[in-house]
């Protein structure tokens, strides 16, 4: 069986099948995910593989109140925040290092990825990715073509 990094396009099925598994085993109503996991979790690396999922939504769960519909960041285990965290900024701090970037590329940088992730999201639904972005569907259309993003029928690149 492949390790969890080779199936990050797994991520959400596995994600709503835990979910459901655990949700039923605790007793409670069923969650949604919200995004901003989703994209943590598929940033992630996951040295603990399948299990270190299965028990990063038990904990989230047991975490989450009676009224609240989605896990949130702040439902995880903090460990798992405190480790995304680092990964994040040791990601910066290589492409700093490596490039000699400037802020401004940098956000760039970050602005691009996350316009492409999102647009990914939503199947390349330009509407829907500008929902999510909060911006109006001109400005994605303006920043698509600053970064040359292209979607086609297939993949967004």
């Amino acid at each position: 069986m492949p390790s969890l990094n080779e199936r990050k396009d797994d991520l959400p099925l596995l994600t709503e099948f835990f979910v459901k598994k655990i949700c039923s085993k605790l007793g409670k109503i069923n969650r949604r995910v919200s995004e901003d996991v989703l994209v943590l979790f598929k940033k992630y690396d996951w040295p603990g593989n399948i299990r270190q999922l299965e028990y990063i939504i038990e904990s989230a769960l047991t975490l989450i109140r009676s009224n609240e519909p989605e896990i949130l960041l702040e439902h995880l285990p903090e460990y798992f925040r405190i480790t995304s965290v680092d990964n994040e900024i040791n990601s910066i701090k290589e492409s700093e290092d490596d490039d000699n970037v400037s802020l401004k590329d940098e956000i760039n940088r970050m602005e691009k990825n996350r316009i492409i992730l999102t647009l990914e999201q939503t199947n390349g639904n330009i509407s829907k990715a500008a929902k999510k972005l909060n911006m109006s569907r001109q400005s994605l259309h303006y920043r698509m073509k600053k970064y040359k993003i292209k979607i086609s029928k297939s993949k967004i690149f």
